[in-house]
């Protein structure tokens, strides 16, 4: 009988050891899962991720790959990470880390997890890009002659976005545009700026583009297959694909979301001037090839989506190469999982992209001597939230909302927190019982391009709607403003020239009353309430010409159209300016205000009233000592004189005012 007994007690003791050693192995996988929550950063579920996996190593990654599983292989995120600048940006500390396919992201990251030099983990996920219509442009142009610029490009009197005069829909509002055709007197861009275009590929062979293109010469010269500058990308001519990993930019490819969005992005921002051909860029220069240089950062490329690390490497390069502004059509959903809702939690939580981003704007990588440090500029997101979207809600760079040409926020546009500035989005249902493509951007598209909507392929120009074409609106400012201070031979800090594009705006919210009977991208109905957007659209609309005039250093009046303004010239003239004996105002430069005959002042008040919506620059001369002016055989004053910029805009306050 005890023969049972001790088999009874042997199975016991077997359960015993199998109970323990499940509590033991459920008790590490809590540890381990305990572990990787505490490092794991941006998204934290794993959905929509690539098969790698990005890892941020404080100490020697060596050791690292020793210990790990076999299974998994590391690669350094960047390339080129030796400058003081990308080590005080942790570059060197990122990995991305590669498994074979029996494994998950998840077992990977449960794997690193419990190394102790690694810090941050971050699932390597996919930036989906949003859908965008094309519509293609193939019709006769619907009115003519080259809308008061002294350019010959034929399409720019159907951009109503750089000079709206009211007449593109019956509902347009007039000056409802960014200011650029005055400020194209002054400044019209430099082929010493250039603009990294994060977005798809741009067409390097479009009538429009091809000669704004940003060349690397040394790649153009040399050898096919070799990476002739030694900068870590072969054959990197204009710009580099970081989908192909490869320099051939590629502007056409079936299945993307928003086919040539990058083509019609660049043109907004830099297409040539003045050839005869297509439209106007804003900095494109006066056909003389002196327009800013558009760089092809291409990461969207048919069906396949960027990651972060993608990304983060665009940015990176675009520093290393270049460019003094990032123009960033793209971005997460306003409140979605993956981006938060406060810059401490996007800094805590977007790992590799958080740290390309202050690599890019870092002073020490600063590409243009005027300014001293990258602009970056992103769209604030096609929600219709009332918040901006990650990464164009960040304080370190400028979110753009997008207005119609009635001047009034579109449907689909995010505002509110977030949102630094409004630019022209353009909006097809401007007016939604006759709905336009006239309303919305024309910009260039690839060669060929069939687009979403039938057309014969042969038309190299068409529209596109959305903050992705706000966002481009901004950049191009960026880079003219950026143009106009290395002429002037100025410097600015990096937030000296931010802020003042952000106080060069016009005022959105004395429209911003009632209600705006439109439709969203899905042609439902939607009544917006005006009053949510007041106060909620960044700083106002962006103005060209007045961010030209904060750089040169001119004070400007805004005055509005049609209605006498005074002007008390103390501001300008000193503080004795009443008593001051004038001799002249010249008014020649201000042709486009409209203004008729000299205007008179009476005890240092200056009365104006301009007749047009415009932008020009006025000069007041007057004695400086006595009533007569010395010389000869005569004892007087010495004349001296101030130019003063004016702004006639239809929506300015009515008294007037100096910025």
């Amino acid at each position: 009988m005890r023969r049972p007994l001790i088999i009874l007690l042997a199975l016991a003791a077997i359960c015993t050891s199998c109970l323990k050693e499940d509590s033991l192995k459920n008790r590490a996988e809590a540890i381990g899962n305990e572990v990787l929550a505490s490092k794991l950063v941006g998204n934290t579920t794993g959905a929509g991720t690539a098969s790698s996996v990005l890892v941020f190593i404080d100490g020697n990654i060596e050791d690292i790959a020793s210990d790990s599983d076999e299974r998994l292989s590391f690669e350094p995120v960047f390339r080129n990470i030796t400058s003081e600048s990308a080590v005080r940006h942790n570059l060197h500390c990122w990995y991305k880390v590669t498994f074979d396919d029996g494994m998950t992201a998840r077992d990977a990251a449960e794997i690193l997890a419990v190394e102790k030099s690694v810090k941050k983990l971050q699932y390597n996920s996919e930036i989906k890009q949003e859908k965008s219509e094309m519509m293609p442009y193939e019709g006769a142009m619907t009115r003519s002659g080259n809308g008061g610029t002294s350019f010959d490009d034929p399409f720019f009197v159907e951009q109503w976005n750089l000079h709206n005069d009211g007449s593109i829909t019956s509902s347009a509002f007039a000056g409802a545009d960014i200011a650029i055709k005055d400020a194209w007197t002054i400044c019209a861009g430099s082929p010493d700026i250039v603009v990294a275009i994060i977005d798809s590929g741009i067409s390097t062979i479009h009538e429009d583009l091809k000669d704004c293109m940003w060349v690397n010469e040394a790649e153009k010269n040399g050898e096919r297959g070799v990476d002739d500058d030694g900068n870590g990308f072969i054959d990197d001519r204009n710009g580099f694909n970081f989908i192909k990993n490869s320099g051939s930019i590629d502007a056409i490819s079936q299945g993307e979301d928003a086919p040539g969005h990058g083509t019609h992005v660049a043109g907004i921002i830099g297409a040539e001037n003045n050839n005869g051909k297509g439209i106007s860029g804003i900095a494109g220069g006066t056909g003389n090839n002196d327009g800013v240089r558009l760089m092809s950062c291409q990461i969207f490329q048919g069906g396949k989506n960027p990651t972060v690390e993608t990304i983060a490497n665009a940015l990176i390069y675009a520093a290393d190469n270049g460019a003094s502004i990032a123009s960033c059509s793209f971005g997460s959903p306003a409140g979605d999982t993956f981006y938060y809702d406060s810059d401490n939690l996007y800094k805590a939580q977007a790992g590799v992209e958080y740290d390309a981003l202050q690599y890019f704007i870092d002073p020490a990588n600063a590409n243009c001597p005027a300014v001293g440090g990258n602009i970056v500029v992103f769209s604030t997101g096609n929600d219709g939230r009332n918040k901006a979207g990650y990464p164009g809600a960040l304080k370190d760079v400028i979110g753009v909302a997008a207005f119609a040409p009635d001047f009034l926020p579109t449907a689909y546009t995010n505002f509110g927190p977030g949102t630094n500035i409004a630019a022209p989005g353009g909006d097809y249902y401007t007016n939604p019982a006759s709905p336009a493509t006239r309303t919305m951007i024309l910009s260039t598209i690839p060669n060929g391009l069939t687009g979403t909507m039938p057309h014969s392929g042969n038309t190299q120009y068409g529209y596109m709607q959305g903050t992705s074409q706000a966002c481009p609106h901004v950049s191009g400012v960026v880079a003219l403003g950026m143009s106009y201070a290395m002429e002037l031979g100025r410097k600015f800090t990096r937030e000296q020239f931010v802020s003042m594009l952000l106080s060069s705006t016009n005022d959105m919210n004395s429209h911003l009353t009632g209600t705006k009977q439109t439709k969203d991208v899905t042609g439902e109905s939607r009544l917006l309430n005006l009053d949510e957007y007041k106060g909620n659209m960044g700083t106002g609309a962006v103005d060209a010409w007045r961010f030209l005039m904060q750089i040169e250093g001119t004070p400007s009046i805004l005055a509005r159209t049609g209605e006498e303004i005074e002007v008390d010239l103390k501001d300008y003239m000193g503080g004795h300016a009443g008593e001051l004996t004038y001799l002249e105002i010249d008014t020649k430069g201000a042709a486009a205000l409209g203004i008729t005959g000299e205007p008179a002042i009476e005890k240092g008040i200056m009365k104006i009233t301009c007749t047009k919506v415009g932008s020009g620059k006025i000069s007041v001369k007057a004695i400086a000592g006595g009533d007569k002016l010395g010389g000869g055989d005569s004892i007087g004053g010495m004349e001296f004189s101030k130019e003063i910029s004016i702004a006639s805009r239809p929506y300015a306050a009515k008294n007037g005012g100096w910025l």
